[in-house]
């Protein structure tokens, strides 16, 4: 496919509708957050292309001298994605994926990989669910090109396929069109390819799949791609790890380090081949990406996303306390409760308990203990024993934060009376 023009087929205003309809407040700068982080780190790394063409599709090349071409160019797997169902071209010492395709029918090209039967028809979901009844997976290629793309819309809509083709080799960039389906929430992965029509473009991109067999054996390379267990190259390497909350990214040969959110904004760009980045939870997520000394991007991680808890703790109060004073001291029981269900079962607790005071018209209420629980147990139902000599009456409170640093919703109270 030559002379292709980059152009995103997306209408910001429905992009921003899809993505932020339903969502709810943000979250705290503080609240606490999971990180999804598909790059395993596993023992083995395996080069590999998903895009490529041969003399069936009117390229250069028979299929058994294309695949030949990455073996010879140090490639350990290929998908050969002709028009057609080329059969294994059976060349030694490289892992070809199965039967594949480029399908050309409307509204844009996508690859089937691993199918056993041609898909020419139906809509996006159908082709999709066809892929994956067959045994094999979509991927959306080349979403920004103008001719057979696809919008933003398209790819949010849809359940099942693997991946876009963030990066293609012949000069379309379609990071931009996965930023905002990323943003949206859908999960789906950025492969690069070359999508060779000729020797003189092929290696132009291509993905390294991470895997923990030894060997670069097809199911295996087929399970990982399917996992986001890869990134994208045109020429440098990339290692994502995370500890604790912190996502650590590191190169060899690139120059440069940029860290992109959600809608593709970038957090950061460090002038170094190691570097690290805390998300706040706000993210949605977070991808790498590793430039040149120029500052033009050559290798693509996959996203990590960010999970936040924005949920605030439930205080109760439910029962009245009384008590009369035996021998000049009263014991009160106070009744209280936190539900949190994103807690992991524990808060940072506080009863408040004030005396009210009556001044002609005016009423206060004055402190008189604050009893801290720290970290304590929630969920159920617990019991404080307050002993004081003083009668009077007496409101206490109920306060509560989470470990993320969510303060309570409300502020339960009720009332004590001691006589």
């Amino acid at each position: 496919m030559r002379n292709r023009s980059i152009i995103v087929l997306v209408t910001v205003a429905a992009i921003l509708s899809l993505i932020f309809s339903g969502t709810s407040g943000a979250l705290s700068s503080k609240a606490s957050f999971t990180i999804s982080n598909p790059h395993k780190n596993y023992a083995y790394n395996y080069k590999g292309n998903l895009h490529a063409h041969s003399s069936l599709s009117g390229a250069t090349g028979s299929p058994a001298e294309v695949g030949q071409w990455y073996k010879d160019n140090g490639y350990d797997f290929y998908a050969l994605t002709d028009i057609v169902l080329a059969p294994d071209p059976g060349i030694a010492g490289i892992t070809w994926l199965g039967t594949s395709q480029e399908e050309l029918s409307s509204p844009g090209h996508f690859g089937h990989i691993n199918i056993s039967t041609l898909i020419n028809s139906g809509t996006t979901q159908e082709k999709i669910t066809n892929a994956l009844n067959q045994g094999g997976f979509s991927i959306f290629y080349h979403p920004a090109w103008i001719l057979a793309g696809h919008s933003a819309e398209e790819m949010i809509n849809q359940t099942g396929a693997v991946g876009l083709e963030a990066i293609n080799g012949l000069g379309i960039d379609s990071t931009g069109l996965w930023d905002l389906v990323l943003t949206s929430g859908k999960v789906i992965w950025g492969t690069a390819s070359d999508d060779t029509n000729n020797e003189s473009n092929r290696g132009t991109a291509y993905i390294i799949v991470n895997s923990s067999s030894a060997t670069a054996d097809r199911l295996s390379i087929l399970e990982q791609i399917k996992a986001g267990n890869f990134y994208g190259s045109m020429g440098f390497d990339l290692r994502i790890s995370v500890s604790g909350r912190t996502i650590h990214a590191s190169t060899t040969n690139g120059s440069k380090i940029r860290w992109i959110k959600s809608l593709g904004r970038t957090i950061k760009t460090t002038a170094k081949q190691a570097d690290s980045y805390t998300p706040t939870g706000l993210e949605k997520y977070v991808r790498v990406e590793i430039l040149s000394s120029s500052g033009t991007a050559m290798a693509w991680s996959q996203p990590l996303f960010v999970s936040g808890d924005n949920y605030r703790p439930k205080t109760y109060a439910p029962k009245r306390a009384s008590a009369r004073r035996r021998r000049g001291v009263a014991s009160a029981k106070l009744y209280w409760k936190v539900y949190d269900p994103l807690a992991g079962g524990k808060a940072y607790v506080k009863l408040a308990i004030k005396k009210k005071i009556k001044r002609g018209k005016k009423t206060s209420y004055k402190l008189v203990k604050l009893v801290n629980y720290r970290l304590t147990s929630i969920g159920k139902t617990r019991v404080y024993r307050w002993k004081t000599k003083f009668p009077g009456t007496y409101r206490f409170y109920v306060l509560a934060k989470d470990r993320t640093g969510n303060s309570q919703q409300n502020s339960a109270r009720n009332w004590i009376v001691i006589r």
